[in-house]
This record gives C-alpha cells, sequence and structure tokens, in this order.
C-alpha cells in the first residue's frame, strides 16, 4: 500500500487539494492528456493500482465471480468486497464502468472482421469467394444423382 505523508494537513487545506483533483481530471479533454497527468503525478505502482480497481469493477458489473477476478487481476478478496460495495455506495462508478464497456463493445464491433467483410464486401470478394469454394458442397455427386434416377425408374 502506498504511503502518506506523516505531515498532517488541515481539513479545509485538504479539502482544498481535493477540490483541485477533481477539477483537474474534470478539465482533462483526451486520453493522451489523462495519461500524460497521471504518469507525472503518480508512481508506476499507484498507476497500477487504480487500474486494477477500475478492472476489478468493471468485471463485477460483467458479472464476474470472486474466484476469477482475483486470478485474473491478482488481489485479494477484500479488495474485491471493498470494490463491489463502493459500487453500491457510488452510482458514478457505475455509470462510468458502463460508459466504458459500451466504448470498448463500439470498437470491438468497429474492428470486426466480420463487420469490415459486411461494410467492404468488394474488399473481401477474393476470401469470401475462397471461403465458399473450400467449404464441402451440399449438392449430390452427378453418380448419385444417375444412381438414385435409374433406382427411380426401374421402379416405375
Amino acid at each position: 500500500m502506498t504511503k502518506v505523508s506523516r505531515f498532517k494537513v488541515k481539513r479545509d487545506i485538504l479539502d482544498w487539494f481535493m477540490g483541485n483533483l477533481w477539477r483537474a481530471f474534470t478539465l482533462v479533454d483526451t486520453k493522451n492528456e489523462m495519461e500524460g497527468m497521471l504518469r507525472a503525478l503518480l508512481s508506476r505502482n499507484e498507476i497500477v493500482m487504480l487500474a486494477k480497481r477500475i478492472q476489478i469493477a468493471k468485471m463485477l458489473t460483467e458479472g464476474y465471480d470472486y474466484r476469477t477476478i482475483r486470478n485474473t487481476v491478482h488481489v485479494t478478496d477484500p479488495t474485491i468486497a471493498k470494490i463491489s460495495l463502493n459500487l453500491d455506495d457510488y452510482p458514478e462508478v457505475l455509470s462510468v464502468v458502463n460508459k466504458l464497456h459500451d466504448e470498448e463493445e463500439n470498437l470491438k464491433n468497429k474492428y470486426d472482421s466480420t463487420s469490415l467483410r459486411n461494410r467492404y464486401p468488394s474488399y473481401y470478394a477474393l476470401d469470401t469467394l475462397i471461403e465458399s469454394l473450400s467449404k464441402p458442397s451440399r449438392k449430390r455427386s452427378r453418380k448419385t444423382s444417375l444412381f438414385t434416377n435409374r433406382a427411380n425408374t426401374n421402379k416405375l
């Protein structure tokens, strides 16, 4: 766990610091600005801790169980429980996690090969043709068709 300075700050001054922090986050316009700000202000371990907590919140909202989260993110059950309780207490986190999930789905659909094939069919025409030729044909072979027709005509 990251240590907090042993020098105490008065409550009203700390509130002012926290207000500046919230405003700083809301003033960031792009991903690059946010990344630069976090890398400048936080240590690598602090960034990793924050990223893990966001991932825990995301996985909890997607319905993963504690064991899966623990094994994927490599955190303890109390950490997962703390994030789970905070999701209930702070619905703002839930809204941000849902936006993150929606953005990931949009990116996944944007770069999904099937959607690209649907958007640019002429570009993928050769691939589609090769795939269709490599699939086994459902039609009966000529030999089977002739044999079936002879058997049916002999019965008549």
